[in-house]
């Protein structure tokens, strides 16, 4: 018999068949089959698959009524499991049918396809050195954690594409684009409160950061590093990217994200401002 035979021996005529042979079980015999019956549907609901998940435990609860511990092997509590897996995976059908190379012989290709899974996977947790499933990167890898000292410029991000020209900032949009980073950066937090009487609210201006940086670098002091220097003396210019990685998403920039239907230019940082001007 084919396997599309199988199912329709197993889930309509067995029923029928067994009724008045066991009687006893013919109750948890009809739950079981009706239990794989829509289990093994080509459309599943998300409601059933709980029902199921609740079921299944009752049915087996039954069985053990009737039938010896010696009849309750790891196979029957796979199916304690089936509806959580069809939950996360889907239909078992079409997860199968991803495995079958020979339309001819389908059951074969599938038992052929999960040797080859299983074999790879048990031999890929021994590999040195060689790309498996266990040490691939994610698709939109961010490259990790950054090993600069300070916070700002450790973040992960990783842009991809051609950096296009330089753009020039604005002076005002250099000075809020520079107090930005100043004011979320944890380490300089204490040369803000030294200095926050110093700085003038109406001209915003990082004069006194610079010459305080200067300081710390003429006198060789352990606190000065070329980041905090960088940091203190702001940007100057800006590397436009067609997208970045950013935490394990994948950002377009406006020029391609126009063309597409889903949208994902967009990426925002939440800020408290602690100084007014």
């Amino acid at each position: 018999m084919g396997s599309h035979d199988c199912h329709v021996f197993m889930q309509r005529l067995l029923p029928v068949g067994i009724r008045h042979l066991l009687p006893k079980c013919a109750e948890a015999n009809h739950l079981v089959i009706q239990f794989f019956s829509q289990l093994t549907a080509k459309t599943l609901r998300r409601t059933d698959m709980f029902q199921l998940r609740h079921d299944i435990v009752q049915v087996l609860c039954k069985f053990e009524m009737i039938f010896p511990p010696a009849f309750f092997t790891s196979m029957m509590h796979v199916m304690v499991h089936l509806p959580e897996e069809a939950l996360l995976a889907g239909p078992a059908s079409r997860r199968a049918e991803k495995s079958v190379r020979n339309r001819a012989k389908p059951e074969g290709s599938i038992v052929e396809a999960w040797v080859q899974y299983e074999s790879l996977t048990f031999c890929g947790m021994y590999l040195k050195d060689v790309e498996t499933a266990f040490n691939r990167p994610q698709r939109n890898n961010d490259g990790g954690m950054r090993k600069e000292k300070l916070s700002v410029f450790s973040q992960s991000a990783r842009p991809f594409g051609d950096p296009g020209r330089g753009e020039s900032f604005s002076r005002n949009d250099m000075e809020v684009a520079h107090w930005f980073v100043l004011n979320n950066c944890d380490e300089i937090m204490a040369y803000l409160d030294e200095h926050e009487e110093m700085m003038k609210r109406e001209h915003p201006s990082h004069l006194v950061a610079q010459k305080q940086v200067n300081k710390l670098k003429s006198s060789n002091s352990p606190t000065y590093s070329d980041e905090l220097y960088n940091l203190a003396f702001g940007p100057i210019r800006a590397e436009l990217f067609s997208g970045c990685y950013i935490n394990g998403v994948k950002f377009l920039g406006a020029a391609r994200d126009d063309k597409l239907c889903s949208k994902t230019a967009v990426s925002m940082s939440q800020v408290e401002r602690k100084y007014k001007h």
